[in-house]
């Protein structure tokens, strides 16, 4: 028995399909079809990157470079240790697939409105492509503060708080591991504002609501910096918590200007 989903969610219109309706078994297929497309796609950027994975490696050691650790130090001079003949395979395969997925963000985002774009009313496409590309750009713009101004920032402090007291070494798969996961991490909190705004664009939550949610914005905020960059040091606090927070006000002012649906 087939089971229809009502509503304009096919491409497909003819003289036995009128109203676009596909089966929940179709739906099926071109879910799985269009993961499996990104995924072709992101498989093939990771073997693209992988012909150049010396100069990939090369380049994620930037923020080791921007942490200025001093080099009278006992970690001044960084050496990856690894500790098992796999690791640096599996290590640099899990950093050719991080980088990837950043790279494939795109194919991913399309993909899903390829999927969810014929539920969506011609009315409302607009704003939601809109909402989509920019969430696309913040998730990059994460990345970018997480790899050039937080990760190193976290590595001085890390790698300096113990100095003397500790034989200090660096493992590959641990650094590499704290760079990519934290970098996408942070990639992924700068979305948040997009999610807000649709919310808004929704009626789920108001600009008063959100306002008077700022004292809980900047503890979180405060929270989640003191959790990624467990410094001493408040510039280096702040200097998380202020544009973390900062998409949050900026959130706040937008939605001055997002009409709501009217249902």
């Amino acid at each position: 028995m087939v089971i229809p989903l009502k509503g304009p969610n096919s491409r497909t219109r003819n003289a036995t399909n009128p109203d676009r309706v596909m089966s929940i078994t179709a739906h099926l297929d071109e879910l799985r079809s269009r993961i499996i497309r990104a995924g072709l796609w992101t498989i093939l950027l990771a073997s693209g990157l992988a012909f150049k994975w010396r100069l990939m490696m090369h380049e994620i050691l930037l923020p080791w470079q921007l942490a200025r650790i001093p080099e009278s130090t006992a970690v001044g001079h960084l050496t990856l240790l690894t500790l098992s003949p796999t690791e640096p395979f599996f290590t640099v395969i899990n950093v050719i697939l991080a980088v990837a997925v950043v790279l494939a963000s795109p194919i991913w985002i399309y993909e899903a409105w390829q999927f969810l774009g014929p539920t969506v009313p011609l009315a409302h496409r607009p704003w939601i492509l809109r909402a989509l590309l920019i969430g696309l750009i913040l998730f990059w713009t994460g990345v970018a503060v997480a790899f050039f101004g937080v990760i190193p920032a976290s590595l001085r402090f890390l790698l300096l708080f113990a100095q003397g007291v500790f034989s200090e070494s660096v493992r590959a798969s641990a650094y590499l591991g704290f760079v990519t996961s934290f970098s996408l991490a942070m990639g992924a909190v700068f979305t948040v504002p997009v999610w807000l705004g649709i919310a808004v664009k929704l009626g789920w939550i108001t600009p008063a609501r959100l306002r008077r949610g700022r004292r809980i914005a900047f503890f979180l905020s405060a929270v989640f910096a003191a959790a990624v960059v467990p410094s001493q040091d408040p510039l280096t606090l702040l200097a998380v918590i202020l544009p973390v927070y900062g998409l949050y006000e900026a959130t706040i002012q937008i939605s001055r200007w997002i009409r709501p649906l009217d249902w």
